[in-house]
């Protein structure tokens, strides 16, 4: 905007709500149209299905994104991109045996109650059981997510997910 010419403080001023903004008394948009957002972390890896389902019907989700770990997929960080009713996984970070990395997803919705993604995500991680029967057999479970366009086994896929 600078030496551009194009703005004109004189119109700016006369602009609608430009004493509002100018007093501070300016409501943000977040609060509103009730927007808001919160964190989901975990340690554990999602179970592929159990994943599915928990994401099936749940309302007022604008955007989430962020990183995850699929069971079915340890080798790999799965990065997570939602925005409106699509959702896609694609492959991150390669990892390695002893990588310890976790989920760290970031939801932004209306009305969005900051419990809600743990109430829907947690029954999805792995149980002890499950963690105990490690990689290799992680891999054998059915996986009902979309694959990735560059999965090991040579699926191709475009790894969206309607929820």
């Amino acid at each position: 905007m600078l030496d551009t010419g194009r703005y004109d403080p004189v119109l700016a001023a006369k602009a609608p709500g430009w004493a509002t903004e100018l007093a501070g008394s300016h409501t943000p948009e977040t609060e509103e149209y009730g927007i808001s957002s919160t964190v989901y972390r975990a340690d554990r890896l999602f179970h592929p299905q159990r994943l599915l389902e928990a994401l099936d019907g749940w309302e007022g989700v604008l955007r989430s994104k962020g990183f995850c770990r699929i069971a079915t997929r340890p080798d790999a960080l799965a990065v997570w991109s939602q925005a409106g009713p699509n959702l896609v996984f694609e492959p991150g970070q390669l990892l390695g045996p002893d990588d310890r990395a976790g989920t760290e997803l970031v939801f932004i919705g209306v009305g969005l109650d900051p419990a809600e993604p743990h109430r829907r995500l947690d029954p999805a991680l792995l149980t002890d059981a499950e963690l105990a029967e490690g990689a290799q057999r992680w891999r054998c479970w059915p996986d009902p997510l979309p694959g990735w366009a560059s999965e090991p086994h040579g699926h191709v896929h475009d790894g969206h997910v309607h929820v």
